[in-house]
C-alpha cells in the first residue's frame, strides 16, 4: 500500500531528526524543537534567541539542520567581527547573496551598505523563491549598538516581505537585553552544558572509531598478526572503563568535550581566551597570584615575595636541589591547590605596595575566574570564598600566565621558583 504524502513527510522528518541526533546527542529535544520551528514547511519565525555555555552543540546543531533542509539559505557572522553597522550590513546583505570579497571585486563591494534603508532596500532584492536564516554569534554585543539596530534585526520579514529569520547566539539569557524603545518578544530556547552522564555518553560514542584506528595502525606497523588481539581486548566495556577513569580525573577542570585533549585543544582554547577576554586589572593580578601559589610551594613565599626575608645561604644542597631536571620542574608537576588567605597574601605582595581593600568586588572578581575555569575548586561543595575555606588550583598554562604578566608588564618567571 502507497503511503500518503503526509506519512512522507513525517518519515523524512524522523529521519532527519534521527540523523542529527546520532551526531550530537543528548541534545534531541533542543533539535526537534529547532526542525518544529525550521523544517515544518510554516514561515520562519523572525527571530529566535538561542543561549547556553560555549561548546554545546549550538553553531553545529543549526548547520547539520539546514544542511538538511532545502531551499534554505544560511549565514553565519560574528558581531565580533562586524563590529560596526556597515559591517554588519554588507556581511549580511551581500552574504545571503553568496558575494564575497576577492581579488575579483578588488575586495569591494559593488555598492556601500551604511544605513538601515539601504540594507533593507537590499534585502528586498533577494530571490524570494528561497528562505534565509541569518544566525549572529556573540549577538550580546548588540546591546552596545545603536537602540533601533536589534528592534530592526528582529522584525526583517516585515521589513522586507522576505521569509528570513535571525538567530541571535549568546551565552547571556535574554532578560540582560534592554532597549528604551521596547523589542518584540521571540521563542527563546536554552542549550543546557553537558552533564557527567552526557560527556560519557558522547565519548562512548568514539569507541567503534578508535577501534577501527588500532587496526589500522596494526597494519600499519606490519602486525596483521595482532588483529584477532585486538579484536578480543579491545571491547566496549574496555573502552567505558577507559571513559569513566579519564572523566573522573578531568571533570573537575573540563566541561566540553573541546577540552579532552589538554596538551593541545585546551592550552591553545585557553591561549585564545586570554587574548580575547578583557580582564579587569586587578583580575589579571589576582589570576597571576593564583599561578604563582599553584606552581611554588608555601615555604618559599617569604623569599620570593618579602623584600626583607634576610640572606640564604647557599649551600650545595640547595644549589643542586635547585638544578631540577624538566622533568621536576613545578610547572611541569601541575597545579597544587591553595587557600584564599595565601592568594591574597601573594596577590598584595606583587602589587608592590598599592593598596586594595579586600572588598565583595575583589571576591567576586575570583568567583568569576572560577566561572571562566581559569581557576576551579578543589574543596568541598560546602566551603565558601566568603569565610576562606575555600581551595583552588589555577588551570591556566604557562604560556597564557607569562602572556597575561606581559599584559600588565609583570615578569611571572621572575617569582617562580623554577626560574629564581
Amino acid at each position: 500500500m502507497a503511503k500518503s504524502c503526509d506519512e512522507v513527510v513525517y518519515s523524512e522528518r524522523s529521519q532527519i531528526i534521527k540523523d542529527i541526533s546520532a551526531r550530537y546527542p543528548c541534545h534531541e529535544k533542543i533539535i526537534h524543537k529547532l526542525y518544529k520551528y525550521y523544517g515544518s514547511g510554516d514561515p520562519f519565525p523572525p527571530a529566535l534567541y538561542l543561549y547556553g555555555h560555549g561548546v554545546t552543540g549550538k553553531s553545529s546543531i543549526l548547520e547539520s539542520l539546514f544542511a538538511e533542509l532545502g531551499g534554505v539559505r544560511y549565514l553565519k557572522l560574528n558581531v565580533i567581527e562586524a563590529y560596526s553597522n556597515k559591517l554588519l550590513f554588507e556581511n549580511i546583505a551581500f552574504g545571503l547573496q553568496d558575494i564575497r570579497l576577492s581579488t575579483h571585486n578588488g575586495y569591494t563591494y559593488a555598492h556601500r551598505l551604511e544605513y538601515t534603508k539601504e540594507f533593507l532596500t537590499e534585502l528586498r532584492r533577494l530571490d524570494r523563491s528561497l528562505a534565509y536564516v541569518i544566525v549572529i554569534e556573540s549577538a550580546e554585543r548588540l546591546r552596545d549598538a545603536d537602540q533601533n539596530l536589534l528592534p530592526m534585526l528582529l522584525q526583517l520579514p516585515e521589513a522586507t516581505g522576505q521569509n528570513i529569520s535571525v538567530v541571535l547566539m549568546s551565552s547571556l539569557p535574554f532578560e540582560k537585553y534592554y532597549i528604551k524603545t521596547g523589542m518584540p518578544s521571540i521563542p527563546k530556547l536554552f542549550v543546557p552544558a553537558y552533564s557527567r552522564d552526557s560527556m560519557l555518553k558522547i565519548l562512548s560514542n568514539d569507541f567503534h572509531k578508535i577501534k577501527l584506528d588500532a587496526q589500522k595502525l596494526a597494519h600499519l606497523a606490519g602486525l596483521e598478526h595482532r588483529l584477532e588481539l585486538i579484536d578480543r581486548t579491545v571491547t566496549q566495556e574496555l573502552y567505558s572503563n577507559f571513559v569513566h577513569l579519564f572523566l573522573s580525573t578531568f571533570w573537575k577542570v573540563c566541561r566540553d568535550v573541546g577540552s579532552s585533549n589538554l596538551d593541545v585543544d585546551y592550552c591553545h582554547s585557553q591561549m585564545h581566551l586570554v587574548q580575547q577576554l578583557e580582564l579587569p586589572y586587578y583580575a589579571k593580578y589576582l589570576l597571576i597570584a593564583a599561578y604563582l601559589a599553584s606552581h611554588n610551594p608555601a615555604k618559599e613565599d617569604k623569599r620570593l615575595f618579602l623584600k626583607s626575608h634576610g640572606k640564604q645561604r647557599k649551600r650545595m644542597q640547595t644549589v643542586n636541589a635547585r638544578a631540577k631536571v624538566s622533568e621536576k620542574m613545578a610547572v611541569q608537576l601541575g597545579p597544587k591547590a591553595f587557600g584564599i588567605d595565601r592568594l591574597l597574601a601573594i596577590f598584595y605582595a606583587i602589587l608592590d605596595g598599592e593598596k586594595v581593600a579586600v572588598t565583595s568586588n575583589l571576591l567576586t572578581q575570583i568567583a568569576t575566574l572560577v566561572h571562566l575555569k581559569l581557576l576551579a575548586y578543589v574543596s568541598s561543595a560546602d566551603a565558601s570564598l566568603l569565610d576562606g575555606t575555600a581551595r583552588l588550583q589555577c588551570t591556566v598554562g604557562l604560556d597564557s600566565i607569562l602572556q597575561i604578566g606581559r599584559m600588565i608588564g609583570f615578569n611571572v618567571r621572575q617569582y617562580l621558583c623554577d626560574f629564581f
